[in-house]
């Protein structure tokens, strides 16, 4: 049985435009791998770095989608079970499986993955403060290069 944590009228207007970016962001990111010539699916191997589209912005825009998705989703059905279920979900593709397939991109790349690597972040940017909770791959913006000084910086301009 769904627990709710929003109120019901909220459920639907929030959860469904979450879906829609979802399949969006999905549907864009598999194109542009299809169109660099390289197999979607992990389990094969990767043919090139691709460096179009949302990998301009993130390094991994399909696991952003299922994170997308599976919060949509759980606004929209408004059950706190779904939305606990996430945690899990983005530590293990965290912890394991995006550890994972950047160390096989290190191994098959080399310089050019780690080029991009520290090019492009592994999901959206957050606000810059959110650094200073030590998630390895939160970065600061350009600009924002000590984080003793990142309030300084930011509301000084």
């Amino acid at each position: 049985m769904p627990l709710p944590f929003l109120p019901g009228t909220l459920a639907v207007p929030l959860g469904v435009p979450l879906v829609a970016v979802a399949i969006a962001l999905f549907s864009y990111s598999v194109a542009k791998f299809r169109a660099a010539g390289t197999p979607v699916p992990a389990r094969k191997p990767t043919t090139v770095i691709v460096r179009t589209g949302p990998y301009r912005f993130s390094r991994n825009p399909i696991y952003l989608a299922f994170s997308v998705f599976q919060l949509g989703i759980a606004i929209w059905a408004n059950s706190v079970w779904l939305l606990a279920t996430l945690v899990g979900a983005v530590a293990l593709i965290h912890y394991v499986v995006i550890r994972r397939e950047e160390q096989y991109l290190e191994r098959k790349f080399g310089a050019q993955y780690l080029d991009y690597k520290a090019s492009v972040r592994r999901a959206a940017r957050p606000t810059p403060l959110a650094r200073e909770v030590g998630d390895s791959y939160l970065e600061w913006p350009a600009g924002f290069s000590n984080p003793q000084n990142s309030r300084e910086q930011l509301f000084s301009a």
